[in-house]
């Protein structure tokens, strides 16, 4: 007060931290080394744990079997699956070039199964906004990661591989919209847990060839629900799904291996207890 700083209006603790059902200590000898968790695992890996097993401001216990459970289940298995399998399937049937932009897709000739994994990320987007600002990071993670499990289930359900060896002309167009939302719903992923995982979220932006998007991301423009501009106009709304609009401008996404690559260098893929 003396200095003349205005005091805090809110302040936040962390809960009570357990590790392996038992209290931390120096007699027991189990002590958590923060620095050695994320050596090892990734501040991504141990921020989306944290988040999860723990929740913000509550008491927790630590896990290292339950972390490399719930990463490979979240960060692997569900958002690197769909940006593997989109990537992969637009690599070997479109030769890494989008077919149309997704502007061009348009909501009114969208079956129920897109239609369905279109209003999942919209409603979302929208939900875990609220989360956020209400510091339910937990709430907020878990949201936006059924958007990625809703978009694997709809890759599954189109089964796009079957449609492009098909001769039918409408089949293979299916396909090709199939794999434009899937990676355009991994996209929006990344925007939603970027609050969380930074790093595979500028990774994913990265293999979409936008990485200089990434840093100037903002909310508002890049999860609006209405026509909206933001980083030279990539951006637009969820109704139209037309994020990837200027994506047709660009002829190739080459960043596929460098994905996969740093997907597994960095423990973005399935992960292993340490020895």
């Amino acid at each position: 007060m003396s200095a003349g700083v205005e005091l805090p209006k809110k302040l936040f603790g962390h809960g009570f931290i357990t590790k392996e059902g038992l209290k931390m200590g120096k007699s027991l000898g189990n002590t958590l080394d923060s620095k050695a968790l994320v050596g090892t695992y990734g501040a991504d890996a141990v921020r989306r744990y944290f988040l999860k097993a723990v929740g913000f401001a509550r008491d927790g216990d630590c896990s290292e079997k339950r972390l490399v459970d719930i990463v490979n289940a979240d960060l692997a298995y569900s958002v690197g699956n769909l940006l593997n399998r989109s990537l992969n399937l637009l690599r070997e049937n479109c030769d890494s070039t989008l077919p149309f932009s997704a502007a061009e897709i348009g909501a009114d000739s969208a079956d129920a199964e897109e239609s369905e994994m279109r209003e999942c990320a919209a409603r979302g987007a929208a939900d875990a906004r609220v989360a956020y600002e209400a510091l339910n990071f937990m709430d907020a993670c878990e949201i936006i990661i059924s958007v990625s499990t809703k978009s694997n289930v709809y890759i599954d359900s189109a089964a796009p591989w079957t449609a492009f060896k098909s001769g039918d002309v409408p089949q293979r167009r299916r396909a090709q919209r199939c794999i434009v939302n899937a990676l355009e719903a991994g996209r929006v992923v990344a925007v939603g847990l970027s609050p969380v995982t930074l790093s595979l979220s500028r990774t994913v932006y990265a293999a979409l060839g936008i990485e200089e998007e990434f840093d100037d991301l903002k909310w508002d423009c890049a999860m609006t629900l209405k026509l909206a501009c933001c980083s030279r106009s990539l951006y637009l709304c969820f109704p139209e799904w037309n994020y990837l609009h200027q994506w047709s401008q660009s002829p190739r996404l080459s960043s596929f291996s460098y994905f996969i690559s740093f997907y597994k260098e960095h423990n973005f893929g399935k992960i292993g207890l340490q020895e």
